[in-house]
């Protein structure tokens, strides 16, 4: 993907995973990227706008002081108890750590099976 002039390597089995997910929930992406990079990016990964119902950026996020972009479910407007987040920052479910789901940050490795075996 190049959305906006920014080089990004999409996780192997990304969409048939956002796929499978918007198909039985609501899927709402909550970044801590700045609107003005992510937007393009989301954009590129959903075009028709079908896949994410809402999209929280970095300015939706809370800064502590254990951490500065904390994302704090709540602000979701979602019951929390049929609500998880899916980050490989623990730090950012740090208001609400039953609710995160901690994965492996991706580094372009193109055999990463995380996503397809989640599917």
């Amino acid at each position: 993907l190049n959305p906006g002039g920014v080089f990004v390597v999409e996780r192997p089995g990304l969409q048939e995973f956002l796929e499978e997910l918007a198909s039985f929930a609501e899927v709402v992406i909550f970044t801590a990227g700045l609107e003005d990079y992510a937007k393009p990016i989301i954009d590129a990964l959903d075009p028709s706008g079908k896949l994410f119902a809402h999209r929280i950026y970095r300015e939706g996020t809370l800064r502590t002081e254990f951490y500065q972009c904390v994302k704090d479910m709540a602000r979701v407007g979602r019951d929390l108890a049929k609500t998880v987040l899916v980050d490989d920052t623990p730090l950012a479910f740090l208001h609400q750590p039953d609710n995160g789901v901690p994965v492996l940050g991706f580094r372009g490795d193109m055999d990463d099976r995380l996503l397809a075996e989640a599917v």
